[in-house]
Parts: structure tokens; C-alpha cells; sequence
């Protein structure tokens, strides 16, 4: 709704349905912010437990998400066809044999920085455990 349109409907003698058309633009600009902020992720508190790799597999890690969602039991595997490092969410295997995942992110720009910050905590803790080998530590 426009300015001018609110105007028009204020000088026509129609003061509620411009009281009612500006809340509702106000409402529209405040679920726009909102889910602006709803975009910014905060990803905290990552723990990698590495493993024996295996069939691809190379670490487990947990997370925090926006210090309010704990993530644990991710796997972290070996890109197949390129380098790199995929993520894996646990799934759970029902009586009937299907498969139902626990969570995972359904955003593509989430998934993204997810897989940004452990990939990157994930390469810091493989220099460190090479700077120790190396050091005879």
C-alpha cells in the first residue's frame, strides 16, 4: 500500500480503512525484518570427533545453532566425485524399514553456512593434528 493511496483514503472521509491499511503495512514491514533476522545464523560451540576413516566416513561433529538448538551426530564423509566434505544428518530406521530423517536444514543458505563453518573447524583441526605429527608431539 503506498503513501498516496493511505492519503487518499484518509481525505475521503474512510479514517479506519487507512488506519487499517497502515497497520497492515507496518505489520508487512515488521514480518519483512523479522525474517531477515531469521536469516542470520549463529553457529557455535563446534565439537569434531574424528574417526577411523571409513567408506568415506571421517568425523562426527555437534553444533549450537543460534546458542538455542543443539545439533549432534553429523557426519562429515569425503565428497565422492570431487574434494571436499559432505554433511550427513542422522535418520533413523523405522519398524517397516524406511528411513525418516531427524533434522536437517531446509534452507539452502543455512545448509551453506553450516557447511562453511565445519568444514572450515574441520581443516583447522586436520593442521593442527599434522603441525603435532610433524613436531614429533
Amino acid at each position: 500500500m503506498k503513501l498516496i493511496e493511505l492519503l487518499f483514503y484518509a481525505n475521503s472521509g474512510l479514517e479506519n480503512l487507512a488506519a487499517k491499511k497502515a497497520s497492515n503495512l507496518r505489520f508487512k514491514r515488521k514480518s519483512e525484518e523479522k525474517a531477515k533476522k531469521m536469516d542470520e545464523v549463529v553457529i557455535s560451540e563446534i565439537n569434531i570427533l574424528p574417526i577411523k576413516p571409513r567408506n568415506g566416513l571421517l568425523a562426527f561433529v555437534s553444533l549450537v545453532l543460534n546458542n538455542s538448538f543443539y545439533i549432534g551426530s553429523v557426519a562429515i564423509h569425503s565428497k565422492l566425485s570431487e574434494p571436499g566434505y559432505r554433511l550427513v544428518y542422522p535418520e533413523k530406521i523405522l519398524a517397516n524399514g524406511c528411513k525418516a530423517g531427524c533434522f536437517h536444514p531446509i534452507n539452502h543458505y543455512v545448509a551453506k553456512q553450516i557447511e562453511e563453518k565445519i568444514t572450515e573447524a574441520y581443516e583447522d583441526l586436520i593442521k593442527k593434528v599434522k603441525r603435532k605429527v610433524e613436531n614429533g608431539i
